[in-house]
């Protein structure tokens, strides 16, 4: 758990800045740092279904 919560900061935090700054550059958009957000939602949320999935929940 320690180990998939550090890589998940290291990638959505610490690049963070990085990949907000590069999808504004290259779409040319002010409202792309909303779809960094979502893709995070959305890696979040399978990986959530697969911890259910796994875990026995339903």
């Amino acid at each position: 758990m320690s180990l998939a919560y550090n890589i998940a900061v290291t990638v959505f935090g610490g690049f963070g800045p990085f990949i907000i700054t590069w999808l504004i550059a290259s779409t040319g958009s002010k409202a792309a740092p909303s779809f960094y957000l979502i893709f995070a939602a959305v890696v979040s949320l399978i990986a959530l279904m697969a911890a259910r999935k796994r875990l026995g929940f339903k």
